[in-house]
């Protein structure tokens, strides 16, 4: 919703729903990156507000939560050590670490109706903990983690996951989201040292 009260439509259909669930709240506010736009016939409009555009959502989308007064929300980066083994599956949590490992090529993983998916795993590390985290990272976030992610475990740079749930399927890591952005240059990242 702009600051003059447009409003435009987005539509999920078919997994999609499945996939946004837990990335969109009701009357939230988000920035919304990589959606496409497009034109929409008169009939489908509500009301004469409504903008004749609407919106689709695809793997590339990101969907940031947004603060009405403040703007993007900020990362609240949790040590690996604090965070939770167990949560409610919609509790989503923001982490950085060194990386320590990177799967040079994303492996592919069958979902769903024999479709197949992009998948690397990513191990992190930070001062509170003496076991790594793996992140397993999805889609075109796998694609980043081969590419960009390697340079930074040869330097042993810090990177931010925002947005991550926890996942027990091969004991405790943190999976990516819909909601998740990497973040190459994290701010805040001398806590680590």
């Amino acid at each position: 919703m702009s600051t003059q009260g447009n409003r435009m439509r987005g539509a999920l259909f078919g997994d999609q729903l499945r996939n946004f669930k837990d990335a969109i709240v009701y009357n939230g506010t988000y920035e919304i990156t990589n959606g496409t736009i497009k034109p929409m016939e008169d009939r489908w409009r509500k009301n004469p507000a409504e903008l004749s555009y609407q919106m689709g959502f695809g793997k590339n989308t990101i969907i940031q939560p947004m603060d009405t007064e403040t703007g993007p929300v900020l990362p609240n980066y949790l040590a690996i050590g604090q965070l939770p083994r167990s949560s409610d599956p919609s509790e989503k949590f923001d982490v950085m670490g060194i990386v320590l490992f990177v799967e040079e090529k994303p492996s592919q993983a069958l979902i769903g109706q024999a479709r197949t998916i992009n998948v690397a795993e990513v191990v992190l590390m930070d001062h509170s903990s003496q076991q790594p985290l793996t992140v397993s990272t999805w889609d075109d976030l796998a694609n980043l983690a081969s590419e960009a992610l390697l340079v930074k475990a040869q330097s042993l740079e810090p990177v931010g996951f925002t947005a991550l749930k926890v996942s027990t399927h091969k004991g405790f890591s943190m999976t990516t989201t819909m909601s998740t952005e990497v973040i190459l240059s994290p701010t805040g990242s001398e806590w680590l040292l």
